[in-house]
């Protein structure tokens, strides 16, 4: 073949074969054949969120958002508690306020469940 053809086909080629690969770049997923990595948190598929860390639940709030959406039904179902509980008894509360540590064990401090029913029972008192 000529110098010349080869200089366009070339390109066309490198082109030909770069858009096999654009659906997968766009989507973020590895080339075919790739090695893909875990990140290690517990979900399955983009945007899944990782499951709770603990198995037994002494608020029915909190069970139920880890068995239907894992840490993040979880997370919002409490940031709307912690919202709630703030309006009913006027104090300043936040995450920490129960937990000593936050993602992924969110771990409680010793008061954390006196704590919960304390502000639960604020909410229910609220007007």
């Amino acid at each position: 073949m000529k110098r010349s053809v080869l200089y366009l086909l070339v390109p066309v080629a490198m082109l030909a074969v770069g858009a096999a690969f654009a659906p997968a770049m766009a989507l973020g997923d590895p080339a075919p054949g790739a090695a893909r990595l875990d990140d290690g948190d517990g979900a399955d598929a983009p945007g899944e969120s990782p499951p709770c860390k603990s198995k037994e639940f002494k608020h029915a709030i909190v069970k139920k958002a880890c068995t239907e959406g894992g840490q993040k039904a979880a997370k919002k179902a409490m940031k709307g508690f912690v919202n709630a509980a703030k309006k009913a008894t006027g104090e300043k509360i936040t995450c920490k306020t129960c937990h000593s540590g936050l993602s992924p064990d969110y771990a409680l401090k010793p008061d954390a469940h006196e704590r919960f029913e304390k502000y639960a029972k604020a909410i229910e008192a609220a007007p």
